[in-house]
């Protein structure tokens, strides 16, 4: 795992816990519900890699 994934992931996590904090839970898994969807499609729609090699 890379600094860039840990960083992002660390990131989230206090985003989803700032919210859920003074909000409701329902409120942060809906939140995070939808970016996991658009992260999903973006995923799809992006080109893969043409050369064989996997991304790391």
């Amino acid at each position: 795992m890379n600094t860039t994934k840990q960083v992002g992931g660390a990131l989230g996590l206090a985003i989803l816990v700032s919210v859920a904090g003074p909000v409701n839970h329902r409120k942060a898994f809906l939140i995070i519900a939808a970016l996991m969807l658009m992260v999903a499609v973006l995923a799809f729609l992006l080109p893969a890699r043409r050369d064989g090699r996997v991304a790391e």
